[in-house]
């Protein structure tokens, strides 16, 4: 069943590339975004890897549960954000797979379950 729901997911990435308009500066602009991004990520894991070992335990233990809670809640909130705008399977493209109705409808029910606001 995961390459169906890879295949699925492969071709609604197709299906929204083929439908924005292509110019010369998107791949760039997305890459750059990207490494921006993954970039923020790196440098808050270096901040925290060079801070952590100086600080005592003490304090360690007051701070890391508010540490924890924020990214678990950044973790679960962001997809959210990011999937709940709309984005669905496009059932009509998709029927050319050879996947049975039913595992596209339980795709479907899994992803508005998981990106449901």
């Amino acid at each position: 069943m995961w390459t169906q729901v890879l295949t699925i997911a492969w071709a609604q990435l197709r299906i929204t590339r083929n439908h924005l308009p292509r110019t010369r500066a998107g791949p760039i602009v997305a890459t750059i975004l990207a490494l921006l991004w993954y970039g923020l990520y790196v440098g808050g894991a270096i901040a925290l890897a060079s801070v952590l070992p100086s600080r005592s335990l003490a304090e360690l233990r007051l701070f890391l549960p508010a540490g924890l809670l924020a990214v678990f809640a950044f973790w679960q909130i962001i997809p959210l954000f990011t999937l709940s705008g709309g984005w669905s399977l496009q059932l009509n493209k998709l029927q050319i797979y050879p996947v049975p109705d039913r595992s596209l409808f339980s795709l479907e029910v899994f992803l508005r379950l998981t990106t449901a606001p």
